[in-house]
């Protein structure tokens, strides 16, 4: 009987192991943690101020959830067309449109100068 039981179990855990793993990945990084990531190599770089600091903060947080409703979409639809990259170009579009509004022409200019290396903080490796 016993015997019976620890097979059963070690096929339900073998089973169940694969949707347990695939449900948080481990190197899963939350909305927030991009979002204040990105906030602060902004404010250091370019100096923001300490009323723009929350609203880059808030403007970064709503970007980065975006994406991943839209990396969720992606995978939802399956093998049914889904523009993934329109969905994104938007995105990304969108927020560049808001980040002009929060900084002054000195800070859009460095921003725009450093563009490539706010984007390699997200690149996976």
């Amino acid at each position: 009987m016993r015997v019976i039981r620890r097979i059963s179990l070690t096929v339900f855990l073998a089973i169940l192991m694969p949707v347990l793993v695939s449900a948080q990945p481990a190197d899963r990084v939350l909305p927030s943690e991009n979002a204040r990531i990105l906030t602060e190599n902004m404010k250091t770089l370019l100096k923001l101020t300490e009323e723009q600091i929350p609203k880059v903060m808030k403007l970064s947080l709503e970007f980065f959830t975006k994406i991943e409703q839209i990396q969720k979409a992606k995978i939802d639809a399956g093998d049914e067309k889904y523009d993934f990259k329109k969905e994104m170009k938007m995105n990304r579009s969108e927020n560049i449109k808001k980040l002009k509004l929060i900084l002054t022409g000195e800070q859009w200019v460095q921003f725009k100068e450093n563009k490539k290396e706010f984007q390699d903080l997200f690149k996976k490796k």
